[in-house]
This record gives structure tokens, sequence and C-alpha cells, in this order.
């Protein structure tokens, strides 16, 4: 009996350099960034998430300048006595001005158009604040102001964001299967192609596992080749646009920084390719030998 020896039956040229391996490189590459952008985009959620659960606006909606003004500054005055309030600021007339400047149009920021006052609040990380207090004591001393604690806006982004973070998962499915089916095709044509030498091994004894271990060392290596040029490509890729978004300079943006889990993702997404290529393989050459005889 043969039986469990290794048989190197299959080429090392043209073959083993076929395009194969740039298939597996191309949705390694789909997969890496679809990974890469959703564990950045967790990340950039969080951030904002606790940088805005813990800051609210103010604002003081009063036609009249002198009750405006009046009201305003009981606000601040109140809000500086709260427990857990670590700052408050009262934005200037042309501060807000300027902040409404770019919605409005510059050409219709009239000195008679009557501005709201905004008032920055910062909450400690460890306050337990009610914002519906906090409004119900605003109203008391300002009937105009009006507290926004960013919550909509925070329940809008977490529902963008966790459609992107889905999608982005579907991507790395859909990637990983669909390495799954080239994979199993291309093995089922080499077994086609060396059926001739295939059945000269089983009539000399060889065994179904000892051809299948042949097929896993070239798919193995298949795809630990596409694996690394994938995730390279992808590596590329995230630095060219980290390099572009911090020349914005924007503080959004900010956010989209690949962090250590990222870079792990990264690290381990070739070798996972190059196993579930070899498994795709064992299995696929397992199920058509069972065929032949």
């Amino acid at each position: 009996m043969i039986g469990r020896g290794g048989y190197r039956f299959l080429p090392d040229g043209r073959e083993a350099r076929g395009v194969l391996p740039w298939v597996i490189a191309i949705m390694t590459f789909l997969a890496a960034l679809a990974v890469a952008g959703g564990l950045m985009l967790y990340d950039a959620t969080s951030q904002w998430r606790t940088t805005l659960s813990r800051s609210w606006t103010v604002q003081v909606v009063e036609a009249d300048p002198a009750r405006r003004e009046a009201q305003a500054r009981a606000a601040v005055k109140l809000l500086t006595e709260i427990d857990g309030v670590t700052s408050v600021r009262a934005l200037s007339d042309a501060d807000a001005r300027a902040l409404l400047e770019p919605w409005l149009g510059a050409g219709s920021m009239s000195s008679d158009l009557p501005v709201p006052v905004l008032i920055d609040v910062a909450v400690a990380p460890s306050a337990s604040l009610s914002p519906a207090r906090v409004r119900l004591r605003l109203q008391a001393v300002a009937p105009s102001a009006r507290l926004d604690d960013h919550d909509r806006w925070l329940r809008q982004l977490g529902a963008f964001a966790g459609a992107l973070q889905l999608t982005a998962f579907a991507i790395v499915v859909v990637s990983l299967l669909a390495t799954m089916g080239v994979v199993g095709f291309s093995t089922r044509a080499g077994l086609m192609g060396h059926r001739a030498t295939i059945e000269i091994l089983h009539l000399m004894g060889a065994e179904d596992s000892a051809i299948g271990r042949e097929f896993q060392r070239q798919y193995l290596f298949h795809g630990l080749k596409g694996g690394l040029a994938g995730v390279a490509a992808a590596v590329a890729t995230i630095a060219g646009l980290g390099w572009m978004a911090q020349r914005l300079s924007s503080g959004l943006l900010g956010g989209f920084t690949p962090g250590p889990l990222v870079w792990l993702s990264l690290a381990v997404l070739p070798l996972a390719v190059a196993v579930l290529t070899m498994a795709t393989a064992r299995l696929t050459v397992h199920r058509a030998l069972a065929d032949y005889v």
C-alpha cells in the first residue's frame, strides 16, 4: 500500500502562478476594506457618542434683545450652580452669527436679524444629570431657553452606523463565500485535469487523504499568496485615505484612524483566507474522489 505518503503530481510551474491567487487577492482586498471600515466606524461613533453625551447646547430664543440677554444671564447662572456641570460658556453674538453664516449665507446675516444666544454646556463623565429636569429648571428662569442634549441626533447616528456596519459584515461574508466558490471550481477543474493520474494513484493503493494533501498544500499556498497581496493593497489604501483625512483637518474625520484592533484583524486575515482556501479545497477533493470509485 502506498497509503499515507505525499504525492507531488500538481505542477509548480504555470498553474501555480495562475489567476486564482489574484482572484483571492481581490476578494481579500474587499474583505479587508470592509473589516477595517467597520471597526474604524465603530471606534469613531463611540468617540462621537462619548463627546456629544458630555456636551449640551442651550439656545435662548427671544426676539426682544433685552429680555434675551437677561434670560441668557439667568440660564448661565443656573447652569453653573448645577452639580455635574463642569463648564458653561455663552457664545458672543459675533460667534453665533459666524456659526449661522454657512447655513443662511453671508448676505442674509442682517444686523436686524435676531440671533439666539447659544450656550455651550460641558457635563462631567460621571454625572447622572436628567436633561428633562434641567429643562424644567431652565424654563423657570428663562422661558425661551431650549436645551438640546443631542439625544435624537445620537439615535440617528447609531442607526446609520449600525446599517453601515451591517453592510460591511455582509461584504465580508459575500467576499469569503465568493472565494470559497472560486476555489471549489478551481479544485474541481484541477481534479478533472489530473483524473488519469489520480486513477493510477488509486490503482497503486493511494488513499484519498494522501491525494487530498497535495491539493491542500497547493491551495494553502494560493490562499496565502492572494491573502497577503489583498491585505497589502488594503493597507496601502487605508494609509492613503488616512493621509487625505489628516490634510482635511476635520475633527469629524479624525475619528477614522486605524486602531490596534484594525491592524490585528488585517494581520490575521491572510492566514484566515489561506486556511479557508485549504479547507475548501480539502472538502471539494474528498467529495469528488468519493465519486471516482
